[in-house]
């Protein structure tokens, strides 16, 4: 019977130790062989040691080695809910981000639901897509638990831009797709700038001082770098007169408390 439990830790170095044992002793078998060869052509790597010797000598060395590899990768604790990166077998796409749903010890498996980047997606990345943006799937999968590379966390959209510094391992999430319909499923989201596409965090906007509107400085015919340099933005003619009637209505009071 599975055996369901709520976190489970994992190692990182598992799969290297594996690999790394059977090349251990493939070199042994090599030096072996090597070693008692009557060809002239083994002289330069034969050793004056008995087998007994070699074989410690191989297993220190690949000792030292292990030793090296757990002090630069730490143990991490996976547990339901946690938010994780699965090595897959899309060399397009080598790590996607999931989320745990079940860990099953005894097999060793662990039941994920998958997030999506923009390009799985049938719609494809769009403008607006950030950089470290995800899609919550309704596709759901069972893989190893060896295939969880590390943790990770995604953030509401709003979470994620007070982040400081944003981490290699952060992203962030606003929309569902659905797998089965391949299509994104409905929700309101916030537009912005004139051409009324969801906020981009990875991209510069400009933010008017009448409205208080963020927009695209290529929207409104600027350069990025010409943007940043504004003291002072006003996105409209409508903006710039109701600016102009609070100065002069700052100015009436004023004249008025000096009275």
């Amino acid at each position: 019977m599975a055996q369901n439990v709520n976190s489970y830790t994992i190692n990182g170095t598992n799969i290297v130790i594996k690999g790394m044992t059977c090349l251990f002793y493939v070199a042994y078998c090599v030096l072996i062989s090597c070693k008692h060869s009557k060809s002239s052509h083994y002289d330069c790597i034969t050793l004056k040691l008995n087998d007994v010797e070699l074989f410690l000598l191989l297993y220190s060395v690949k000792n030292l080695f292990f030793e090296r590899l757990d002090g630069a990768v730490d143990l991490f604790v996976c547990t339901v809910g946690d938010y994780v990166r699965i090595r897959t077998d899309d060399p397009k796409i080598p790590t996607s981000v999931a989320q745990v749903e079940s860990l099953d010890v005894e097999r060793q498996m662990v039941r994920i639901r998958w997030y999506y980047l923009p390009e799985e997606t049938k719609q494809g990345r769009r403008t607006f897509h950030g950089i470290k943006e995800v899609l919550l799937s309704n596709h759901y999968d069972v893989r190893s638990i060896h295939t969880i590379q590390g943790k990770c966390v995604v953030y509401s959209l709003e979470n994620y831009m007070n982040l400081k510094p944003i981490g290699a391992d952060d992203y962030f999430c606003r929309f569902e797709y659905n797998c089965v319909e391949k299509c994104v499923v409905d929700g309101f989201v916030d537009v912005e700038c004139d051409c009324e596409m969801p906020y981009n965090p990875d991209l510069f906007m400009v933010q008017c001082d009448g409205c208080m509107c963020r927009f695209h400085p290529s929207c409104k015919g600027m350069k990025d770098k010409d943007a940043m340099g504004l003291t002072k933005f006003l996105c409209s003619k409508k903006c710039s007169d109701d600016d102009a009637k609070c100065s002069d209505d700052d100015a009436k009071c004023s004249d008025d408390d000096a009275k």
